[in-house]
């Protein structure tokens, strides 16, 4: 086969989701397939995240947020999103849960939030990417968008990622995360930090327990890191370009929406 399709940037979310699953790349983003359902897990944080977006820009814009602004806005793009795509619901659950989980969790937001001097919201980027060891440069750039860029009482200026999550972080994975790892590459560019410096990263969680609750993960990124994701990038272009999309099966192919495709498919 020949994919004359390659996108035309790379983005976190690309880069995620060939590590997870090569054949799956190749539907999304090359074959552009619709998906067939979209998992409620993602309606809900795709909900939450606009929300949340919504309050950072209006205490930006020195504006006040209630909490039925953000419920207005959470309802708003769940039931746009159920329209448009069949959900994939976990057994009892349905979008009533759906909502009723979702306004707990912005009320558990709206408590406990406590925002330092906000720089950036929604912050988009467009990077040339350059091994700063050899000189390669990556054919397409990376592209992405931050959160929420904020400065802190400390003077530090930090990148933050909103989540949702069934359960809690450990250390671990936030230290390896390669999706913070992307910001700080960007973010050492944009703000001249040197090589010497760490860029400071935050991943904001509203866990979804029965009991709400908002936490965050604090880590940091060095430049040797960020070299390491730029030699990640480098390697999964080249196998892009050399059309090595295979099936990965898993944990992942639970909620694959791309599953009926995979299994008609040669390569599978």
């Amino acid at each position: 086969m020949n994919y004359e399709n390659i996108p035309d940037h790379i983005s976190f979310s690309q880069v995620n989701t060939y590590l997870i699953c090569p054949l799956r790349y190749r539907f999304q983003y090359i074959d552009k397939e619709e998906w067939q359902f979209k998992p409620a897990a993602l309606t809900l944080g795709s909900a939450i995240h606009a929300a949340i977006e919504k309050y950072y820009t209006n205490h930006l814009e020195s504006k006040r947020t209630s909490i039925t602004d953000l419920q207005d806005v959470f309802d708003t793009r769940l039931y746009q999103d159920c329209a448009e795509v069949e959900m994939k619901f976990k057994t009892g659950k349905d979008p009533v849960e759906i909502q009723q989980q979702g306004h707990a969790m912005l009320d558990c937001f709206m408590k406990n939030v406590t925002p330092g001097e906000v720089l950036g919201v929604e912050e988009k980027f467009t990077l040339d990417v350059v091994d700063g060891a050899t000189g390669e440069t990556l054919d397409v750039p990376l592209v992405g968008r931050v959160d929420l860029i904020e400065q802190t009482e400390d003077g530090n200026i930090v990148f933050v990622d909103y989540k949702t999550s069934s359960s809690r972080y450990n250390e671990d994975s936030v230290q390896r995360n390669l999706q913070l790892t992307a910001y700080s590459l960007w973010a050492r560019e944009a703000y001249s930090t040197g090589k010497k410096e760490t860029v400071h990263l935050r991943f904001d969680v509203l866990l979804k327990n029965k009991t709400p609750l908002y936490l965050k993960y604090e880590t940091q990124r060095t430049y040797q890191d960020a070299q390491r994701f730029v030699r990640m990038l480098l390697m999964i272009s080249e196998a892009i370009r050399e059309e090595l999309f295979y099936p990965s099966p898993g944990w992942q192919c639970v909620d694959c929406p791309f599953k009926v495709s995979c299994v008609a498919d040669p390569l599978a």
